[in-house]
């Protein structure tokens, strides 16, 4: 007899086991990568899908009876294959599908109900709808945990879509579960290890903020300048683009503060005592450039601490970086304009293919 009724433990314990089983550190979570760390899964594009068919995108859709993508799978040859609609416009959309698919996949829907395909037209109602309302869940424990929402003290729909990339009616049905689980007198944990993997994260929630000047979202504690341009002007209304990711600078040893190689001669002798290049003599620590003297004349740094490869301003105080002012580093503005060519570049590339 086939099963009517959604598993809801199931699907969650599968969830929490796949982001242990991947290391999930961060969101967003980069999906297509996991999806394609398995041997037994093909992705495809819809849009790939149509070129490699001759046909249109509507034809794709109604050969998988989805608008936005479905899993199939081979017993034959214990094979899966996700194909996903790319051309929808918003991303976050995709990225729900996805990891929808991937809860088929862990769930072993294919399997216990001996069948190539889930669509609505392969099995009754009843049947259809329980796999769906467990996949769904799966995807909402998987992308956008309510243990990490809850434990984070996120409650604000829209710092729950920028932190973890969901679309507004993901972020919204997951408050209201958490809401509903509540008075219900349910409460969230995470494992240790979950917990464990995911401090960096909690620790954007805790003391990020996005910057008013130059749209960076930065998370160093006790900060009051932003580290990309030197704004003292902040806001926590959403998350801008994340600092680390954008900006990414000079790699450093988070102990001592040293470049792991010399960013002008490449030397990798960096552990020698001192400061500077054994090589070609650049300052190799990224400090703040504010300077003030001492009882006997000599000048130090105010901002005594090392700071993070990739600033271009003091946290503490605004003033420049060493970095940024011995050209190791480019201006933000720079910077910007650099990427915005790189994926200017990247959309011609892909609209002439």
């Amino acid at each position: 007899m086939m099963r009517t009724k959604p598993n809801y433990d199931k699907a969650k314990n599968a969830a929490l086991k796949a982001l242990k089983k991947h290391n999930i550190q961060d969101f967003p979570i980069n999906i297509l990568e996991i999806l394609d760390s398995y041997k037994d899964i093909k992705i495809i594009k819809y849009s790939e899908m149509a070129r490699k068919r001759n046909c249109t995108l509507e034809e794709i859709i109604e050969i998988n009876s989805s608008e936005d993508g479905v899993i199939h799978y081979s017993g034959d040859r214990d094979k899966y294959l996700i194909a996903y609609n790319d051309v929808i416009e918003h991303q976050e959309r995709v990225y729900w599908t996805l990891a929808h698919e991937f809860g088929h996949y862990l769930l072993g829907h294919h399997k216990e109900s001996d069948r190539t395909s889930l669509a609505r037209n392969e099995m009754t109602e009843e049947e259809y709808d329980a796999r769906e309302v467990e996949a769904n869940f799966f995807a909402r424990f998987f992308l956008s945990p309510p243990p990490v929402i809850a434990m984070a003290n996120l409650n604000d729909y829209q710092k729950i879509m920028d932190f973890f990339g969901v679309s507004y009616t993901a972020a919204k049905n997951t408050l209201n579960y958490i809401e509903r689980s509540y008075k219900k007198g349910f409460r969230f944990f995470l494992p240790n290890d979950l917990f464990n993997n995911l401090k960096v994260f909690f620790n954007k929630v805790s003391y990020g903020k996005t910057c008013l000047k130059c749209g960076v979202f930065s998370y160093l504690k006790d900060s009051k300048f932003c580290p990309n341009c030197g704004s003292h002007e902040f806001h926590n209304f959403f998350k801008g683009a994340d600092f680390n990711m954008y900006y990414p600078g000079i790699i450093t040893n988070k102990e001592n503060g040293k470049a792991l190689e010399c960013p002008v001669c490449r030397n990798q002798e960096t552990e020698i005592e001192g400061e500077y290049c054994c090589q070609c003599g650049t300052h190799i620590v990224n400090r703040c450039t504010n300077l003030a003297k001492d009882w006997n004349g000599d000048f130090y740094h105010t901002c005594i601490t090392p700071l993070p490869g990739n600033c271009r301003h003091c946290p503490q105080c605004g003033q420049p970086t060493t970095f940024l002012q011995n050209g190791l580093l480019k201006q933000w503005t720079v910077e910007r304009e650099i990427e915005k060519q790189h994926q200017q570049n990247q959309l011609f590339l892909a609209s002439s293919h």
